[in-house]
C-alpha cells in the first residue's frame, strides 16, 4: 500500500510534469524518501522494464520500513536482470531485515558462486551468518573482505565487535517495567514491578528468567518466571513459560503457557496458545485456556490480530471470549490498540464478564526502547479499573 505522503507527492509531480529517474536520485540523496519514491514510481511507470528504476524504488520503499513491498520490487528487478549481483544482494538484504535468514543466505550463496570475492555480498553474508548464530562463519566472510580490501572499515568494525575466535558472545536483553492500577470502590490502588533477563544462545533459542512483585487486594505477592523462545525455521516462532508464586493468597500457585505462530503467507500468520493456571484449594481451582487466532498484514507496516479463547475449570465451568488488536510500525514507533471481552472465572473472584480496552506505544531503537501502555477494564458491574504501565528494555 502506498503511503499517503507518497500519494500527495505523486499528485504534485503529475501537476508539474512527469518526474525522471535523475529526479529520484537527487531526492534520495537529499533524504526526501517519500518524494524520491514518487519520482521513481513515475520512472517505473514510464519504463516498466527498467531494472534500475525498479531497484531504486525498492530501495527507498525498504528504507521507509515497508520491507514486504520492497522485497516484491527487488524480485521484479532481479527478474528483469537475473545475472545482476547487486540486485540479488538488494533482495537478500531486505529479506535479512525481515529475519528471513535462510532465504537471504541462499541468495548470497548463489551470488558468491558467480562472484566469489564480491565485498558487498561477503559483508552481508557475514551479517546473515551472525544472525543465524554462526559467528565463525561470519568471521570467515569478513576476513575474506579484508584479504581483498585490506583495512576495509566495515569488515574491520564487524570483526572488532565480534571478538577473537572461540569467544562466545550471547545476546542479552534486560526488561524492567512498573505500573499502577486504580479500581473503583474499596479496592483502591494497586501496583506492580517487574524485571526480566533474556539470553539468546544459538539457533534463535532464547532463555529468560523474570521476577514480578505485585501489590493486590491489600497484600504483596512475588512471582518467579522462567521460559524459552525459539525460531527454529524461517516464519515459525514458538515459546513456553512457567511461573510460580510461593506463599500466595491471590495469584495462581503455578502458571504454564505455550504458544506458536507461523508466517504462512506474507500477509497471514496463524496463532495458537495454551495457558494453565493451578490454584491451591478445592475443586474448580485449575483452569485451562486455549486460544487461536490470526494476524493479518493488510500493508507491510501495519497488522490486525484477532483471537478467540475457550477456558475450562476443573469443575466444568466453561467460558468463552475473544478480542482484536491493531498495530503499526513506522521508523521505530510502534503504536497498538486493543479490545477484549470474555467471561472470567479465576479464583478468588466470582465469574463475571470482563471487557477491556488497551492502548500503547513503543519507541524502539537498535539497542533498546521505551514502552508506555494504558488500559481500562470493566468487570461485570463489580468495578472499573484504569491503569498505566511503563517499561524499558536494553539489548547487549
Amino acid at each position: 500500500m502506498i503511503h499517503p505522503r507518497v500519494l500527495f507527492c505523486l499528485a504534485g509531480l503529475a501537476m508539474a510534469g512527469a518526474a525522471t529517474y535523475d529526479d529520484g536520485l537527487r531526492l534520495k540523496a537529499q533524504g526526501k524518501l517519500p518524494e524520491a519514491e514518487a519520482a521513481f514510481r513515475d520512472a517505473v511507470a514510464a519504463k516498466p522494464t527498467d531494472p534500475d528504476a525498479t531497484a531504486q524504488l525498492a530501495t527507498v520503499v525498504g528504507w521507509q520500513g515497508r520491507h514486504g513491498e520492497s522485497e516484491t520490487l527487488w524480485e521484479k528487478a532481479l527478474a528483469l536482470r537475473p545475472a545482476d549481483a547487486d540486485l540479488a544482494i538488494g533482495l537478500a538484504r531486505v529479506r535479512y531485515w525481515q529475519s528471513k535468514h535462510d532465504q537471504a543466505a541462499a541468495d548470497l550463496e548463489a551470488v558468491l558462486l558467480r562472484v566469489p570475492d564480491y565485498p558487498d555480498a561477503l559483508l552481508l553474508a557475514g551479517d546473515v551468518a551472525l544472525a543465524r548464530h554462526r559467528p565463525e562463519q561470519a568471521r570467515g566472510y569478513w576476513q575474506r573482505v579484508l584479504s581483498r580490501q585490506p583495512g576495509d572499515p566495515d569488515a574491520s568494525a564487524r570483526l572488532a565487535k565480534l571478538g577473537g575466535p572461540g569467544i562466545w558472545r550471547p545476546r542479552i536483553r534486560v526488561d524492567v517495567s512498573t505500573g499502577i492500577d486504580h479500581f473503583s470502590g474499596d479496592r483502591g490502588r494497586e501496583r506492580f514491578h517487574s524485571l526480566a533477563i533474556g539470553v539468546t544462545l544459538w539457533r534463535e533459542l532464547t532463555v529468560l528468567a523474570g521476577y514480578d512483585s505485585l501489590y493486590t487486594f491489600g497484600q504483596r505477592e512475588e512471582r518467579y518466571r522462567i521460559g524459552a523462545a525459539s525460531a527454529p525455521i524461517d516464519g515459525l516462532e514458538v515459546e513456553a513459560t512457567a511461573a510460580w508464586t510461593p506463599e500466595n493468597e491471590i495469584l495462581a500457585d503455578r502458571e504454564l503457557t505455550a504458544g506458536a505462530s507461523y508466517r504462512l503467507l506474507s500477509w497471514l500468520t496463524p496463532l495458537v496458545g495454551w495457558r494453565h493456571l493451578d490454584y491451591s484449594g478445592g475443586a474448580g481451582d485449575r483452569i485451562d485456556v486455549l486460544q487461536c487466532g490470526a494476524r493479518v498484514h493488510p500493508v507491510d507496516w501495519a497488522w490486525i490480530e484477532g483471537k478467540y479463547q475457550f477456558a475450562e475449570a476443573r469443575n466444568s465451568h466453561t467460558t468463552e471470549g475473544g478480542g482484536v488488536r491493531i498495530g503499526a510500525s513506522w521508523q521505530g514507533i510502534e503504536p497498538q490498540l486493543g479490545w477484549f471481552r470474555a467471561e472470567e472465572a479465576a479464583p478468588p473472584l466470582q465469574p463475571a464478564m470482563v471487557t477491556s480496552w488497551t492502548a500503547g506505544v513503543a519507541f524502539v531503537h537498535d539497542n533498546g526502547g521505551l514502552r508506555i501502555d494504558g488500559s481500562v477494564e470493566e468487570r461485570g458491574g463489580q468495578w472499573y479499573r484504569s491503569g498505566i504501565a511503563v517499561g524499558l528494555f536494553s539489548r547487549y
